[in-house]
């Protein structure tokens, strides 16, 4: 059986060098005509280079490197970017209408720095009260869709649109 397999194998190897003799094999494309390094829904890349952003500017360590939803509640697709902006590095959304808001943590909005994972948590499913929050703070009513952003065997947050801007309500730590 073995025997039959290099058999098989060295014939195809014969052929498929012959074929690809120096003039038959195919020219190398300019740089101009590769494949892009990384693919960016149509509506996706019109809002981020209206933005003034680049593919260049997208940081691809965090797969995905960006999440789609309606995180402000007006029934249009937005995204959130993992991206590079001159000295800053984050998270931005950018919303159908074109504008666009880095998620910068402050006392209002926190999320693990190192985020391991994320997701978009749909508008519709439940958010359950939080052991990490203070139980005077009440469970939030999603406008849109969120955000739930984890760093694996420690923390993760859920941030979401209030209306104005975006909040987070942590889930555990």
């Amino acid at each position: 059986m073995k025997w039959i397999a290099r058999v098989i194998l060295g014939v195809v190897c014969c052929f498929a060098s012959e074929s690809l003799a120096e003039e038959a094999r195919p020219a190398v494309l300019p740089e101009s005509h590769t494949a892009p390094a990384l693919y960016l829904p149509p509506d996706l890349k019109a809002l981020w280079e209206k933005a003034g952003g680049s593919v260049e500017d997208l940081k691809t360590e965090l797969n995905p490197f960006y999440l789609s939803g309606d995180f402000d509640g007006d029934g249009r697709r937005d995204y959130v970017l993992w991206a590079r902006r001159e000295a800053w590095t984050g998270f931005v959304v950018v919303f159908a209408n074109g504008k666009q808001t880095r998620l910068e943590q402050d006392e209002r909005l926190r999320f693990p720095g190192t985020t391991d994972y994320w997701y978009v948590h749909a508008r519709h499913l439940p958010v359950n009260p939080s052991p990490a929050e203070d139980e005077a703070k009440p469970v939030p009513k999603l406008k849109g869709d969120a955000l739930l952003f984890i760093k694996s065997e420690a923390s993760s947050s859920l941030v979401y649109w209030n209306g104005k801007r975006f909040v987070s309500y942590w889930q555990a730590d």
